[in-house]
């Protein structure tokens, strides 16, 4: 059941980078560095 969640989590974690990059924000970078501290 963990693995699923994991796995899930790491699933859905593709949405918030697509939709970062392709917004082209200027802070793009930083807000995805802060994304990825949040998901360890």
């Amino acid at each position: 059941m963990i693995a699923a969640t994991l796995m899930a989590v790491f699933a859905g974690s593709w949405l918030p980078y697509s939709l970062i990059m392709l917004s082209g924000a200027a802070d793009g970078l930083k807000v995805l560095g802060v994304f990825n501290l949040a998901l360890l």
